[in-house]
């Protein structure tokens, strides 16, 4: 007669294995922890929603749980729990990994979506300077991002300084992204032909306060 690898109860089958409420516990951990997963992965692709540290700590938590099972032979996360929403694990230690490495991820996300805020509050209040360093803050950050680059193009723009404005798309046509990245490089050659222009007839930009 087999016993329960976890609890020692004794079962009815010769080999050993898990009894009915242990098997049972195990289904509701990997089922709860599938939920705290899903949570986190919601985050991750919607920016803005602040109970990321909650989801790490619970999924963690859950990591624990199912790691005592997983130390008595059983294979608890390889069987594609997690397909669609992070990549699969053959153990848990893996998962644990993958899990830091996306909480790693939303938390750089809600960074740059903070830093993105401020600048664009500090423009939308003719703060331009202000904006252009937290502009030029994100380009070191992304620098494959063609989103600050212009913003920092359009700063210098409303601070009647199109030669810098200029200078800053000339520059980021040096980078590899403008080879390689179609909508990069449409929106660089837009902006700087519409201020190549604005140069050549004496553009003047003033503020509507």
């Amino acid at each position: 007669m087999g016993r329960c690898k976890k609890c020692g109860k004794a079962l009815m089958m010769r080999k050993a294995g898990l009894c009915r409420n242990c098997n049972r516990d195990i289904n509701r951990l990997l089922g709860e922890c599938r939920v705290w997963i899903e949570k986190l992965h919601a985050i991750f692709t919607s920016p803005g929603i602040n109970e990321d540290e909650m989801c790490i700590i619970k999924c963690l938590e859950y990591c624990e749980a199912l790691a005592q099972y997983e130390s008595l032979g059983f294979d608890v996360v390889s069987y594609k729990l997690y397909r669609g929403v992070m990549p699969i694990c053959e153990n848990v230690s893996e998962l644990r990994e993958e899990l830091m490495l996306f909480d790693k991820k939303i938390k750089e996300g809600n960074d740059r979506k903070r830093l993105y805020d401020r600048a664009n509050s500090r423009a939308k209040a003719y703060d331009f300077e202000e904006a252009l360093e937290d502009y030029r803050q994100l380009n070191r950050m992304y620098p494959s991002h063609i989103g600050p680059i212009l913003s920092m193009a359009e700063m210098y723009r409303k601070m009647n300084r199109l030669d810098l404005a200029i200078k800053v798309l000339l520059e980021a046509k040096r980078q590899r992204c403008y080879r390689t990245n179609v909508s990069y490089r449409h929106n660089l050659d837009k902006l700087l032909k519409d201020l190549v222009e604005k140069e050549a007839r004496g553009y003047i930009y003033r503020p509507r306060r």
